[in-house]
């Protein structure tokens, strides 16, 4: 009896582990991510040196990663339509750039879009445009935008739209940090006040 007491408790605990894992976890900016291999979290310089991508900037010129060589590049995925994850994220490194003075010259930030459906390239560059020209948005195919999210392991997911035809978009909200040679750096947390931000940005910059 004692046996079988012992091995209901252990198949009902690890059942419960398993649910708690596999549940999803809230990011940084209040929105769902999934966990486990979604995890935006994982230690990206011990799987790749390099972050890639081809895409398309909000002027309409195609795009690779070689694009920015000789420029510090914190990729961030998001959406014009977010509601504050994404406009609060971007305002704090707008500060952060004018903080770091003359060494912001040489740090360009660049969102790709989660919601290439709405996010044409005009609708990009109307929306950065008050955060400054060292902000690019880009957006491409479908097939080029999840190849962009596998590189960096990030994580979106469109949701069931409403009767108006609205919807959102889960996504996780970390910043990637590449540096002048294409190589991936460090993650920056999208918690972090603009003063963090750019004391990081200039520990790299200085360490480099």
């Amino acid at each position: 009896m004692r046996h079988r007491l012992a091995v209901a408790s252990f198949v009902i605990a690890t059942a419960i582990a398993v649910a708690v894992w596999l549940q999803p976890s809230r990011d940084s900016g209040g929105r769902l991510e999934a966990a486990g291999s979604h995890d935006p979290s994982l230690d990206l310089a011990a799987t790749a040196d390099s972050r890639s991508f081809a895409l398309k900037d909000q002027y309409g010129h195609a795009v690779t990663d070689e694009s920015y060589r000789g420029e510090w590049l914190i990729v961030f995925f998001g959406f014009t339509h977010c509601p504050a994850a994404c406009p609060t994220t971007l305002s704090k490194l707008a500060a952060a750039l004018d903080e770091l003075g003359t060494n912001g010259e040489h740090v360009r930030v660049a969102l790709i879009t989660v919601d290439p459906e709405r996010d044409a390239p005009e609708v990009l560059a109307k929306y950065l445009e008050p955060f400054g020209p060292r902000f690019v948005g880009l957006t491409g195919t479908t097939d080029q935008l999840a190849a962009a999210t596998r590189v960096f392991r990030a994580y979106s997911q469109q949701q069931p739209a409403s009767a108006d035809g609205a919807y959102d978009v889960q996504h996780s909200t970390h910043l990637y940090l590449v540096g002048p040679d294409g190589r991936f750096r460090r993650q920056l947390s999208a918690d972090a006040t603009a003063g963090e931000l750019a004391a990081t940005l200039s520990k790299s910059i200085a360490s480099s």
